[in-house]
């Protein structure tokens, strides 16, 4: 029984949130306006994309901006972060936009956070990545491209 409860908390709560896209403000956070009126912050589970003064920075908002702005989109809700933004896979008529920005080298697949993303996912980031390097797609055409976790700690 006790494997039961432990096993019921590693799987988290998923719920959908429909919406239209209000602003991006980053390669992989936006605010949504849901159909009640209310906007939330939404942060694109399993990936990082690079901070403001990064280089590509304005490359991903501008993709991201592209891919989702104005659009409604659906949002698969699975926890908030520590700044109260609903953290989530999104999706707009059925794309997932986090695999996207991954396979245009536009983020990296933020490995410390896979608990969030079924296993399944999880490689599919992995090889979106792995590919878009490969190719040198976007940031990795970079000969030594900053991942923005470290360059937040490096901020600090």
């Amino acid at each position: 029984m006790a494997h039961a409860r432990a096993e019921a908390r590693a799987t988290p709560t998923v719920s959908w949130i429909a919406g239209v896209v209000a602003y991006v403000y980053d390669g992989d956070s936006f605010r949504l306006r849901t159909a009640d009126g209310d906007e939330i912050g939404v942060r694109i589970a399993g990936i990082d994309a690079p901070e403001r003064t990064q280089p590509f920075a304005n490359v991903a908002r501008k993709a991201l901006q592209q891919a989702i702005g104005a659009r409604e989109v659906r949002v698969e809700a699975i926890k908030r972060d520590a700044f109260g933004r609903t953290v989530g896979r999104v999706f707009v008529a059925g794309h997932d936009v986090g695999l996207g920005q991954l396979e245009q080298g536009l983020a990296w697949h933020f490995v410390r956070y896979d608990a969030d993303l079924p296993p399944a996912e999880r490689e599919r980031y992995a090889r979106a990545q792995a590919n878009a390097r490969e190719q040198r797609a976007g940031l990795w055409q970079q000969s030594e491209p900053l991942a923005p976790w470290l360059f937040r700690r490096q901020r600090r």
